[in-house]
């Protein structure tokens, strides 16, 4: 009875903890809105503040005089705001963790999880090709190797699963029409969003990598459509 009363001390400490982190983390965030007519994320981001009209161009952030948070302070945010439960706060503060500090593969992972399970295809394929072009990259010896469509997926398991997830929800048709139109300059562009170039850890993506990237998808593709998956 002792050892569950400390650690259901040391839960409840850690749950306010979390709770307070947020809680701090929200009020600026309404502060924001008050002031800049958008949370941090979305200015950060170039979201549509709440409230906008979707049929009228979203406003050019106002980022003058705004600190700027450091990428691991974005990092933490989304780690604390999946604790909590917060999917949609998580994924913004990875993204921006991404944009802050370059290609961030954890921020880019987790970017990918998070955008497949919200739904957002696009999002979670750009991710997931970021993804496999640094995997491919750090073995860019294997890429003149022939890969033939086999029935096996060697790639990280947790572009595995981003695709099988959007397979579930959209179909393998569909996703594999979305992959197909995937280039360099989306996958640069997903690596470093609003820089137009690869961020740091990652060099440019070529077109071997993108062709690789493509039939390791197209492979992933290939098993949704077996019979027994």
């Amino acid at each position: 009875k002792r050892l569950c009363v400390r650690w259901l001390d040391e839960l409840i400490i850690a749950l306010w903890h979390d709770l307070q982190a947020y809680m701090e983390w929200k009020a600026q965030d309404a502060e924001l809105v008050r002031s800049r007519g958008n949370s941090l994320a979305g200015l950060v981001l170039g979201l549509a503040p709440p409230g906008h009209d979707p049929a009228t161009p979203v406003p050019p952030p106002n980022m003058g005089g705004l600190q700027q948070l450091p990428p691991g302070d974005w990092m933490r945010r989304g780690l604390l705001a999946e604790r909590l439960f917060h999917d949609a706060e998580a994924l913004l503060a990875y993204r921006c963790c991404a944009r802050a500090g370059g290609f961030n593969l954890v921020a880019l992972t987790a970017t990918m999880r998070l955008a497949a399970h919200a739904g957002d295809a696009q999002l979670a394929l750009q991710a997931a090709c970021a993804v496999l072009a640094w995997h491919e990259s750090r073995h860019s010896a294997q890429l003149a190797a022939p890969r033939p469509r086999a029935m096996s997926w060697s790639g990280p398991v947790a572009v595995g699963c981003c695709v099988a997830h959007l397979v579930a929800q959209l179909g393998t048709d569909a996703v594999a029409d979305m992959v197909g139109k995937m280039d360099a300059d989306t996958i640069n562009a997903a690596t470093s969003p609003g820089k137009g170039k690869a961020g740091a850890g990652l060099p440019a993506v070529t077109p071997a990598v993108v062709t690789s990237v493509q039939q390791t998808l197209d492979n992933l593709l290939t098993i949704t459509r077996s019979p027994n998956w």
